[in-house]
């Protein structure tokens, strides 16, 4: 097993459950092409942070600001914002900007679409945002992610002068896109082989050689009836599917489940059913996509845990530096954090069916999971120092393994 100081490990997503699990989820993103350095962000989340949030949008027409606003516009607290921020290849431009003394704020209204807050001061500034808090000393230098969805006030304090700026999507990720949705070229270490998009008159039918031995299939479904249910198959057997809802996920290819299937050449079909057994219908109005990935490979210094060597996470791409684990049968653990800021994600192995799992970073609780097999989900930036616990409720079982895995940010 490993241990905190695993760390200083070669830098380099996380799985909710060993790789073959058919509801293995993962959350959204590729390289983002504005390089940050969040050194000195110290302060993790407001408890109960998913590690997985998706980014929804209704159709959203993705408009290009005809020009970039002036750099006075953009000269706040002393500093000149960025006109133009791009996060996991998505590209946001500015929208506006707030400064003053001690403490700026402002009030975002619901959007389908994502947006970038970024901030700047005379010092370190508390950024908070409807779903987190932490701490920071960069000048425009880093942002967080309001996702699709979200709203309320914004809000940037410290000592002396600070700023706040708003950045608004104009720019869908490189990838396979329709109609305001795209299956990205790359999220976290998966690469996109294929993807189609297909309505009730064109199911999809695609082949895809598999050059990793493991798939990871994304899907998006809209404007079926309530209670249809939509399938994607593998080689004739089915794979992944779920009920097919009313909305787009704007980054379609950031869910999904993996699968160990072998290297080769396999064909994936979809349906579209009256429930999950029920027979196949064709209503006007449904419009489906897919996308299969050819899904990296876990971290191998990792044990006993199955980590993915990237993960994403607040519009940021982490790596994985270390992971620690308890011992077999424990019903809590605790560490202590010597560096940061990391990314913490709790994990667990073989605990019991009906055990519950709870995570906590600096005293602030995380959302509770378990179930039988392996699983996991994230807790949030830590700094060093921080401490990390997880206790159980429920007999855990003889071979339950609790620990955490910890991830540096990339970019």
């Amino acid at each position: 097993m490993n241990t905190i100081e695993d760390l200083r490990a070669t830098l380099h997503h996380h799985a909710t459950d060993l790789p073959d699990e058919a509801d293995h989820i993962r959350s959204a993103a590729v390289h983002q092409r504005v390089r940050v350095a969040r050194q000195r962000r110290r302060t993790a989340v407001a408890g109960g942070i998913a590690a997985i949030v998706a980014l929804t949008v209704g159709g959203v027409a993705l408009v290009r600001m005809p020009s970039t606003p002036s750099v006075a516009d953009r000269t706040l607290a002393g500093e000149v914002a960025p006109g133009h921020l791009t996060s996991l290849g998505f590209g946001y431009a500015f929208d506006e900007g707030r400064d003053g003394t001690g403490q700026v704020s402002v009030d975002l209204d619901t959007s389908d679409s994502p947006r970038l807050v970024s901030w700047a001061g005379d010092g370190d500034v508390t950024v908070t945002t409807p779903s987190r808090t932490f701490t920071d000393g960069t000048d425009f230098e880093d942002f967080t992610v309001v996702y699709g969805g979200e709203s309320g006030e914004v809000t940037v304090a410290g000592e002396g002068r600070v700023a706040l700026a708003v950045y608004t999507l104009d720019e869908l990720a490189p990838g396979v896109s329709s109609d305001g949705v795209v299956f990205r070229d790359e999220v976290a270490g998966d690469r996109l082989l294929e993807a189609a998009f297909g309505d009730d008159g064109h199911p999809v039918d695609m082949q895809v050689s598999s050059p990793t031995g493991r798939l990871r299939l994304a899907s998006v479904c809209r404007g079926a009836q309530a209670g249809s249910f939509f399938t994607v198959l593998v080689d004739g057997g089915f794979l992944s599917g779920g009920e097919c809802g009313d909305h787009w996920d704007l980054d379609a290819g950031a869910g999904g489940g993996t699968f160990d299937i072998g290297r080769g050449v396999h064909t994936v079909t979809t349906t579209v059913t009256r429930g999950h057994d029920g027979p196949e219908v064709s209503d006007p109005g449904i419009e489906f996509g897919v996308g299969v990935y050819a899904a990296a490979r876990p971290a191998r210094s990792a044990a006993p845990f199955s980590i993915e060597a990237e993960l994403e996470y607040d519009g940021h791409v982490w790596g994985f530096v270390g992971s620690e684990s308890g011992a077999p049968g424990a019903a809590s653990f605790s560490t202590r954090i010597d560096q940061g800021p990391l990314y913490v994600v709790a994990h667990h192995v073989h605990l019991a069916e009906d055990a519950i799992m709870w995570p906590a970073l600096d005293g602030e609780q995380g959302t509770g999971f378990g179930g039988a097999g392996a699983g996991s989900g994230g807790i949030g930036v830590a700094g060093a120092g921080s401490r990390v616990t997880i206790r159980v409720d429920g007999d855990p079982g003889p071979r339950a393994r609790l620990g955490i895995a910890l991830y540096r940010l990339v970019e």
